[in-house]
């Protein structure tokens, strides 16, 4: 093994790592949620919004998982609380999107998230820019592999029900004790 060769320690202590952050993340968005009188399926939304820009209520579904009705319930919480507006699309008028209002979450919902980005970026600038291309390609492939998860999880579930939906009752089932 080379002196530059991953080592089997460090390779665990930066899963252990990102397990923490991971489990931080869901704490911090609960947290901002609660603060900003949300819920934390609202923050995410918002987040997906704005990283992504306006999209349909079905793109968004697809994205956070959430059933068609609480998607409804979600977009009409955010759209009473200024966050969001619903536009006919540009191309299909029968198209809806949902529009974040950028202005709106940034002057209400950035006092709540600004501190944890200033902080971020504070210990980005301690690294160099190699370190922050290596730090960047991981976080991209890490993504790539947790969508890829989720997708596929979310495909054994759906298997899975309709298998238990489909199954017909063994010998053994169909007789009561």
């Amino acid at each position: 093994m080379s002196s530059d060769a991953a080592h089997p320690e460090t390779i665990m202590a930066v899963i252990t790592a990102l397990r923490e952050t991971s489990a931080n993340s869901v704490m911090y968005s609960q947290a901002t949620a609660d603060r900003a009188g949300l819920h934390s399926t609202d923050m995410e939304s918002l987040d997906h919004l704005l990283l992504r820009g306006p999209m349909t209520a079905g793109k968004l579904t697809e994205l956070t998982g959430l059933t068609s009705g609480t998607m409804t319930a979600l977009i009409d919480r955010l759209e009473r609380a200024g966050y969001v507006r619903r536009e006919r699309g540009a191309q299909d008028r029968r198209q809806v999107l949902v529009v974040p209002v950028e202005e709106k979450i940034a002057r209400d919902l950035g006092p709540i998230t600004q501190p944890l980005g200033e902080a971020v970026y504070a210990v980005l600038e301690a690294y160099s820019e190699q370190e922050l291309q290596v730090i960047f390609r991981f976080l991209i492939q890490g993504n790539a592999i947790v969508l890829q998860e989720i997708t596929a999880l979310r495909g054994r579930g759906a298997a899975i029900e309709q298998a238990a939906a489909t199954k017909k009752p063994t010998p053994s089932e169909d007789t009561a004790p």
